[in-house]
Order: structure tokens, then sequence, then C-alpha cells
């Protein structure tokens, strides 16, 4: 057996895995306790329109946000711009309501990656930390 077939095959049955936790994920209830907190976007348009400085998580720095419209929040640093859809962020807050991620910043990054988008993941922490979404970050804990 050629060894590229053998790490294709590998992959395929991994990827079978991935997708098949993803259908149980999204079928579940929420968890005890869940609270809804739904992303109010006039009050992000509100704090965030005319640009603002967020405390980032962890290291005591800043993340420059330059404005928000209805669609998106926009964001800077030194060496780059982006920005943070609406979509995927409602989505994001959506997912821990439906306890699929939680509400730990190290760990919803990694899920918003997965579940959500690979789109600027630690920035979009700083935002809904600094809306009071996300709690205070304890460290990347595996959770399997």
């Amino acid at each position: 057996m050629p060894l590229d077939w053998s790490i294709a095959q590998f992959g395929a049955k991994a990827w079978k895995r991935v997708e098949t936790s993803l259908s149980k994920l999204s079928s579940r209830q929420p968890h005890k306790g869940a609270t809804q907190m739904s992303l109010d976007w006039s009050i992000v348009t509100q704090k965030y329109g005319n640009g603002a400085q967020v405390p980032t998580v962890a290291g005591n720095k800043i993340l420059q946000v330059t404005g928000a419209d209805d669609e998106k929040i926009y964001i800077k640093s030194p060496l780059w711009s982006a920005s943070l859809s609406r979509e995927n962020l409602e989505k994001g807050v959506t997912l821990i309501e439906e306890g699929i991620i939680g509400r730990e910043p190290g760990q919803f990054v990694e899920d918003y990656r997965i579940y959500v988008a690979d789109e600027r993941a630690t920035s979009a922490a700083h935002i809904l930390k600094d809306l009071g979404i996300l709690t205070e970050d304890t460290g990347f804990y595996p959770m399997c």
C-alpha cells in the first residue's frame, strides 16, 4: 500500500468523524443554565461606530477599532487592517447560547475557527469580551 494512499485514507476517515461530530453538535439542545445573550447590533454600532480602543483578553495590549456599520466592525493594528462580519459574530454568540462554544476566551477562539470562520477569531474574542459576552481568560484546557 503506497504511503500517499494510506495518508489520504486516514484523512478521509478522520474527516468523516469530524462531520459526524459536527452533525451531533448541531442537533444538541442548550446546556442547563444557558442564558440568552443575543448580540444586539445597535449596541455594537453605538459602542464602536466612531472607533474605540478595546483591551485585549490577555497581554495588556489594545485592539484598535476604527468603526462599525450595519454589517461589520473594522479593526486595525500597525501591521494590518481587517473587519469582523456581523453574520459571523452573531453566529458565534448563537453557538455560545446553544452551549456548543464556551464563554472562556481561549476555548472560544479555537471553537470559533472550527464552527464559525477563520476570520480574526482572536479579535472577535476581544470584542465579545469587551461586550460582556465572554468571561475572563483562564487559559486553554482541552475538553476531550
